[in-house]
């Protein structure tokens, strides 16, 4: 029996109680196993669809990176257009900085048509060292190294390797180009070196013309002053 307000138990209500409890503790170790189980299924549900949508948007960029190229080796700024962003900047080898198409496409087109033209034609070859990094949900960067073949109107045809950066956005479901930086060795490639050769040359033709001009001058200055000394002597 119960006394004292139930501060005394009988022996078969300890008993009972003693058996309530790990039954009770049970339960509740049962209850948070159960949700820990669905947290981790739904942890994993949520991983697995994020990790499809990233292999959808690596498609996407690879696919973005391709048309981008294309356009850009053909000099066909009306496909280009379409796959920039508003803000749009573009950092050439030559370390000129174009904000926006309306720069950059007549700064281009240059490098290949009118009296200052040096170039015939450029293919770019932009490969990325790894996957797109996403640092938020609708930008990221990519990096990457390209073996670029330039036909130059005098030189002929040279290769050099660069270095490139691309920032890319996501308009609605649809990636753009933000950013665009391509660097190369200033100081040491195939197309400085062809240009050294070139002044070279150069310089070497203009000492050729001057010993030659001298020469004929020598000559000339000689012929004179025989002629004038045989009609000294008559």
């Amino acid at each position: 029996m119960s006394g004292a307000g139930g501060l005394f138990l009988t022996r078969r209500e300890s008993e009972a109680r003693q058996i309530r409890s790990p039954m009770k503790l049970r339960t509740w170790i049962a209850m948070w196993g159960s949700l820990g189980l669905c947290w981790l299924a739904l942890s994993a549900v949520a991983l697995g669809q994020e990790d499809a949508a990233r292999e959808a948007d690596h498609a996407a960029l690879r696919d973005l990176r391709a048309q981008f190229v294309e356009a850009l080796n053909g000099r066909d700024f009306g496909k280009l257009e379409p796959l920039l962003a508003e803000s749009f900047t573009f950092v050439s080898v030559d370390n000129r900085k174009f904000s926006g198409i309306e720069e950059l496409k007549p700064y281009w087109e240059s490098l290949f048509t009118g009296e200052n033209a040096v170039l015939n034609s450029m293919t770019a070859a932009p490969e990325a060292d790894e996957k797109t990094f996403f640092f938020g949900p609708d930008y990221g960067m990519a990096q990457g190294s390209s073996q670029d073949v330039y036909e130059f109107k005098v030189l002929g045809r040279r290769e050099m390797p660069s270095r490139w950066t691309a920032v890319v956005h996501k308009t609605g479901d649809q990636w753009k180009v933000s950013h665009v930086h391509m660097s190369a060795n200033v100081l040491d490639n195939p197309v400085t070196a062809a240009m050294r050769k070139a002044s070279s040359a150069k310089a070497g033709m203009a000492l050729l013309v001057g010993l030659v001009a001298g020469a004929v001058l020598g000559w000339l200055l000689g012929k004179g002053r025989r002629k004038a000394a045989s009609m000294g002597n008559e």
